[in-house]
């Protein structure tokens, strides 16, 4: 009688703990953040003609790529750094069912979760101004955090620069327009009978600032003309490049796709124009391109009734065990 007792209670455990990861088996969180600059180009503001080597007295730059993907404590991490204009491809950073993504791999993730993944990617190309290789400058990133049948949390970070630290002296003074398209997409779902929490977002900013620090152009597209940026004159801003999504209830799912504000082509255009920029001046542009995403899954209410209630089943056992002895 006691054997059975004690069998009777570790079969309750165990059907509580399977029924709990059956009722989760199709429960997860799921983030995305996919931000792609395309046709990004330097213009003579005057004449709307490409910037080339040529009008820089002095011109110093270096792109790089940081990419950091950890889930539950897995971290995979990878910089890569050029100080030519060119590709800066920064291979894939991913933890968890990887095999599901190729290298590169930039399409736009639906609800619901589908695997157990963190992953980071970025791809530069090309240059912003013409010095002898492709003109203009691509530039590609995505962070992506799903939890599916796996509890715990996951955080990407993804940064792109297309000029981290660009210094230069224009070789005759002029304004300079800043040209480009953008492809927007931020999602954070938590599936319907799932617990926990997903956050995407994304953030593009460009700044220019003068030998003694001083800030003479900053913008910050957020989708409205005249409104992110100072020391300058916005004319398009097609699409909002600083956005944030999250999601925390169960069958929450908030998503940002520039597409369905603009319609096709799968982009928004964005150009903006500096100020007076003095020849035999020395300025740095820094640029930011970054995604980062933040999943977090827990266990279900039902999940610890029903382990809650096999544990007092085996204590049960145990107890009627004890006074049978």
């Amino acid at each position: 009688m006691k054997s059975l007792h004690k069998k009777f209670g570790v079969l309750v455990v165990a059907a509580a703990m399977a029924a709990g990861v059956s009722g989760n088996a199709q429960a997860g969180v799921l983030g995305q953040s996919v931000l792609e600059i395309t046709n990004f180009r330097f213009l003579n503001a005057t004449t709307s003609v490409p910037l080339t080597v040529n009008d820089f007295s002095f011109l110093q730059f270096a792109d790089s790529s940081t990419i950091t993907a950890n889930l539950n404590g897995v971290i995979a991490s990878n910089s890569v750094n050029s100080s030519s204009f060119g590709t800066l491809d920064n291979p894939q950073q991913c933890v968890g069912n990887c095999g599901s993504f190729p290298q590169n791999d930039y399409s736009h993730r639906l609800a619901p979760s589908t695997v157990n993944v963190a992953r980071g990617d970025s791809l530069l190309q090309g240059a912003p101004i013409i010095s002898g290789g492709t003109f203009p400058a691509d530039a590609h990133v995505v962070a992506e955090g799903q939890l599916t049948s796996v509890l715990g949390n996951g955080n990407i970070e993804a940064n792109l620069a297309l000029t981290a630290s660009f210094q230069f002296r224009l070789a005759s003074t002029q304004n300079i327009t800043v040209a480009m398209d953008s492809n927007s997409h931020l999602i954070a779902a938590v599936d319907l009978g799932s617990r926990g929490t997903a956050r995407a977002t994304e953030s593009w900013t460009l700044d220019v600032v003068d030998a003694v620090g001083n800030t003479v152009f900053h913008w910050a597209p957020d989708g409205v003309v005249g409104t992110g940026i100072i020391g300058g004159t916005e004319t398009a801003d097609g699409c909002n490049l600083q956005v944030s999504r999250g999601a925390q209830l169960p069958g929450q799912t908030a998503v940002y796709d520039c597409s369905t504000l603009t319609g096709p082509p799968l982009s928004g255009h964005h150009s903006a124009t500096t100020g007076t920029l003095l020849a035999g001046q020395t300025y740095t542009l820094n640029l930011t391109h970054a995604d980062h995403v933040d999943v977090t899954r827990v266990p279900e209410p039902g999940t610890l009734l029903l382990l809650g209630i096999g544990l007092a089943g085996l204590g049960f056992g145990v107890r009627r065990g004890k006074r049978a002895a």
